[in-house]
């Protein structure tokens, strides 16, 4: 019982999986260029570079890589003398990601590989969600998009 109104046409799933691919290649294209420009080429490049809007890098690295370092359970990465009391953070995501980094063999290499999969991942779920809304492929990659580059500007919006 095959619902023409359920049918998905081929660029329904070539046209989104496309975008992804070049929305990963232009979050990852950075780790690419600043090596290329940088004055010496021949020193070490690393992703993780704390700023003010960099979360990522000074909460997040810590924990995963207190399980890099084999410490499963993952209490205060922060502050030494909170070693032993309770976590505030969320213990799944740094033990998964933690895991994942010890597989690739560094954090470096973790965070290179997540900045190329999770936007592209990121928009294939915002895709789907528009799709089963809209039925529009095209509507729904123009949101995958928005979101994405919504996400990148809102920090530099001076309001």
């Amino acid at each position: 019982m095959n619902n023409p109104a359920q049918r998905v046409d081929s660029h329904q799933i070539r046209l989104p999986l496309i975008i992804s691919f070049i929305i990963g290649l232009l979050f990852f294209l950075p780790n690419i260029l600043i090596p290329l420009l940088q004055d010496n080429p021949s020193a070490d490049y690393s992703p993780l570079v704390a700023t003010t809007f960099a979360v990522e890098e000074t909460v997040y690295a810590a924990g995963i890589r207190e399980v890099f370092d084999g410490h499963f359970f993952v209490n205060d990465p922060q502050i030494y003398e909170n070693k032993d009391s309770p976590s505030y953070v969320a213990i799944l995501p740094n033990l998964i990601l933690g895991l994942a980094a010890k597989i690739l063999g560094s954090l470096p290499r973790l965070y290179l590989l997540c900045d190329f999969l999770c936007p592209a991942v990121i928009f294939l779920l915002v895709y789907t969600l528009l799709f089963k809304i809209t039925r529009q492929a095209w509507v729904s990659c123009l949101g995958g998009v928005t979101v994405l580059i919504g996400y990148v500007f809102i920090p530099y919006i001076p309001f």
